[in-house]
């Protein structure tokens, strides 16, 4: 009897016990530990299950030490988009948009792919590189290795918010019909200006500064971004009869998710006494990238600029009117909307870009006095090198 009975817990041992297949591990800071992705099955040869759902823990010898990440690994190790079936697994990364795991199961043998920018590549192992410039770790190279063939990736080939520091400089130049003619500032002077200016970016991570301003990603969730800025904007208008019209900080938040990008900004501190008002975009984009070595982003654009910013920047009061050929513009909110293109080449450390496009102004911007067009055209070509 009491064989039977083992012989009947045997037996259902077998048949509901959980197979744990292994996917992929990704190397961690630590020599000794990586980042498991698994998935528990009721068979070893596919993929099979109620509820199924590929698991992250960190590992370390081979024993788990860690199945809950932290506010930062899971900010970047997260599965995102995962897609189950009898024979087949994808699943996205949170920090890495344009990248993801696929796994066939085939006779009994799981083959391992990576997607990056649409490219299929097979796989057995990852390597990874990290870099302690800074302290703290982040991403150098990724190495997939397949037989004796190894393929090293570099983040600049990878969109989202990877863990990498980035530093570039270089130079740029602004070519950009003038709406504001009478405008007296340097490098705004005429029907058409030029304007160089530095290209410089500093990234870890989450955390960015560039020539305009700095900001941080804050949460990331399910294709969901939202980042908090703070940069210097504004539209300068000189000129030896009206007050100045300056640039300012504006604070604000980025939300992003997927093709679409909304961006809040508003002049709480107001460095020079008046207050700047707010502003709103919307933007649609779509990255794609014929190969590793070229980047094509074209977007569209509604951008809102409140009262209080329209009227600062192309308004002109009573007491400007009278003291100056000014006519008094008194005017509302309004609605810009524009049309970009920004074509991005990589070789080596070395990145040559395009930034072009048109943008057409609102009405209640046409009405100021300031202006002598409700529309210009911009063409920005430079040149940066790749020192992280």
């Amino acid at each position: 009897m009491i064989k039977l009975m083992l012989g009947f817990l045997f037996l259902a041992q077998c048949v509901f016990a959980k197979n744990v297949l292994p996917l992929v591990k990704i190397p961690y800071i630590n020599d000794q530990q990586y980042i498991l992705y698994s998935i528990e099955s009721n068979s070893k040869c596919s993929f099979e299950g109620e509820e199924l759902k590929i698991n992250v823990t960190v590992e370390e010898n081979g024993k788990t030490i860690d199945s809950d990440l932290s506010f930062i690994e899971d900010m970047y190790f997260k599965v995102e988009k995962q897609n189950v079936s009898k024979n087949e697994i994808s699943f996205d990364l949170q920090g890495v948009s344009s990248l993801s795991f696929k796994f066939v199961m085939n006779n009994c043998k799981i083959d391992k792919y990576i997607v990056l920018n649409q490219r299929q590549v097979e796989f057995d192992r990852l390597g990874i590189d990290y870099q302690t410039t800074f302290l703290p770790a982040v991403l150098e190279t990724m190495t997939i290795i397949k037989g004796n063939q190894e393929t090293k990736i570099y983040p600049k080939y990878m969109s989202g918010y990877v863990p990498a520091y980035e530093l570039l400089l270089g130079s740029a130049i602004k070519f950009k019909s003038n709406i504001k003619y009478r405008n007296q500032k340097k490098y705004y002077k005429g029907r058409n200006t030029l304007k160089p200016f530095p290209a410089f970016i500093f990234r870890y991570g989450p955390f960015f500064i560039n020539r305009d301003g700095m900001g941080s990603l804050l949460f990331s969730k399910s294709g969901l971004s939202i980042l908090g800025l703070v940069n210097y904007d504004g539209e300068p208008f000189q000129h030896p009869e009206i007050e100045e019209r300056k640039k300012d900080l504006f604070a604000g938040l980025l939300l992003e998710h997927k093709y679409f990008r909304l961006t809040y900004k508003r002049n709480f501190f107001g460095f020079h006494e008046k207050f700047k008002g707010t502003e709103f975009k919307a933007v649609l984009k779509y990255e794609f990238r014929p190969s590793l070595h070229w980047k094509i982003e074209p977007r569209i654009y509604l951008q809102y600029w409140s009262t209080a910013y329209t009227n600062y920047y192309f308004g002109v009061s009573r007491d400007e009117s009278s003291k100056s050929d000014f006519s008094y513009s008194k005017l509302s909110s309004g609605i810009n909307y524009s049309f970009k293109m920004r074509i991005e080449y990589y070789q080596r450390n070395w990145v040559i870009f395009v930034d072009t496009g048109m943008k057409q102004y609102s009405t209640s911007v046409e009405k100021s006095d300031l202006v002598e067009d409700d529309f210009e055209v911009s063409i920005v070509p430079g040149i940066a090198y790749k020192f992280l």
